[in-house]
């Protein structure tokens, strides 16, 4: 019969998920990032639809700010 060291899988279910939060908090990072830039593109767009017309300005930082959004 095969006898389980406890403290030895206690050590390697620990390493695993030291190493799974580490790359999922970068993964988080840069989702909250995206979804921070979404938000200011959708807030943007609400603004310049309020007045019922889109002036150049606004269009131009509407598509400074998609494209900010699609590069990263």
């Amino acid at each position: 019969m095969i006898e389980l060291d406890y403290s030895l899988v206690a050590t390697i279910v620990t390493t695993v998920l030291v190493v799974a939060s580490a790359a999922l908090g970068a993964k988080y990072q840069k989702l909250k990032e995206k979804a921070g830039k979404l938000r200011n593109l959708v807030d943007g767009l609400v603004k310049a639809w309020e007045d019922d017309s889109i002036t150049e300005a606004e269009l131009k930082a509407l598509v400074d700010q998609a494209k900010t959004l699609l590069e990263d």
